[in-house]
């Protein structure tokens, strides 16, 4: 009996698929609630891929876009920290966002619903209103 990696070789458009997951995998950053290609995030790799050398940009390298991130500066008005403050480095993707890192903080019971503390602290520590917690 042939094994399952065996089986998949044979299946038609195999490489195709193969080369499309590999190209996604080399320059996509892929979070629940985000999404963000990045032409020549290949080079981490190795060397730039083939799309990448054939479609070269003239000026300086694309960085990645910051995503949002809260001010606790100014933590009683809600408030995210301006474009040009924002870390962009270090960051996994969706750990700001407060609908993702909801959902995984009741899975760990981290949150509870049904206490106004928790739900405080989560609105706080998220930069959201309490009302959008706790629908």
């Amino acid at each position: 009996m042939t094994s399952g990696k065996t089986q998949r070789l044979a299946v038609p458009g195999h490489n195709y698929f193969q080369k499309i997951e590999s190209f996604i995998d080399r320059h996509f950053e892929i979070g629940e609630l985000y999404m963000e290609f990045l032409k020549g995030s290949c080079k981490g790799s190795g060397a730039l891929c083939d799309f990448c050398t054939s479609n070269l940009l003239s000026g300086p390298p694309i960085t990645r876009i910051p995503r949002p991130y809260p001010d606790h500066q100014q933590l009683p008005a809600l408030k995210y920290c301006p474009y040009n403050k924002t870390p962009i480095d270090s960051r996994l993707p969706d750990d700001f966002q407060p609908r993702a890192q909801l959902k995984k903080a009741v899975e760990r019971r981290d949150v509870q619903l049904d206490n106004p503390v928790s739900i405080s602290e989560f609105s706080q520590k998220y930069v959201v209103d309490e009302r959008c917690v706790n629908i």
